[in-house]
């Protein structure tokens, strides 16, 4: 089934115009700030037939962003790393990425901002421990529609399709987040006073460390 996708989808960062607006909800005099964009924008945009989509989920989702209270319907956009809230039927307002206060809740997956290489992204936050939390982030990227450059070849629609995920680290007491090795020799190098136990833990329990649920597994030992 045909879709169309307005290509601000794939243009949001560069035209987007970033103004930081308060916005007050009666959140027990809380106030967030949100980051908006130009909607004059919208007619210059071109319509594009395309499979996949650029979400978590395909529609907004009623969530949480703690610690303001009351709930929102919630997107995110995973393509340009955004969180869509929208206020009204005709306005969706986007989250001030740089606030990393928020937490935020959609269908009970908590994802949070966190400064990483000098830029802002919001990770699905896997873990709640003490010391070491496992995040994890995932990838869709947008493929052009592919014509045919002969009479012999077809056409190829345009799509979304998934392209990786990774995971990563955030330690508390550091307050600094480091990429998750995907090889055992690698990761066991983060520990280097754990080394044997956690060797013997993922030789044990035989878990894979690519694995989402034997990740959260892992970390969960490790922060005992």
């Amino acid at each position: 089934m045909k879709k169309i996708l307005k290509l601000f989808l794939l243009i949001i960062t560069t035209n987007f115009a970033y103004g930081q607006m308060e916005f007050s909800d009666n959140t027990a005099g809380q106030k967030i700030n949100w980051a908006s964009y130009n909607k004059s924008l919208e007619k210059t945009l071109i319509n594009v037939n395309y499979d996949g989509n650029p979400y978590l989920y395909d529609s907004f989702i009623i969530g949480k962003i703690n610690p303001i209270a009351g709930v929102f319907p919630i997107r995110y956009q995973i393509v340009d790393d955004i969180m869509q809230v929208q206020t009204s039927k005709d306005s969706v307002l986007l989250i001030d990425k740089k606030n990393t206060n928020y937490k935020i809740n959609i269908n009970n997956k908590i994802f949070q901002s966190y400064q990483y290489n000098n830029d802002y992204f919001y990770f699905n936050v896997l873990t709640n421990n003490k010391k070491y939390n496992l995040l994890k982030r995932s990838y869709k990227k947008f493929i052009a529609e592919k014509k045919p450059v002969n009479s012999y070849s077809t056409s190829k629609k345009a799509y979304f399709t998934e392209t990786k995920t990774e995971y990563f680290l955030y330690l508390n007491d550091e307050k600094k987040i480091v990429e998750l090795p995907t090889k055992e020799r690698k990761l066991l190098k983060l520990f280097p006073h754990l080394k044997e136990k956690i060797k013997s833990f993922i030789d044990n329990k035989k878990i894979d460390i690519t694995n989402n649920n034997d990740l959260i597994k892992l970390i969960n030992f490790i922060d005992k």
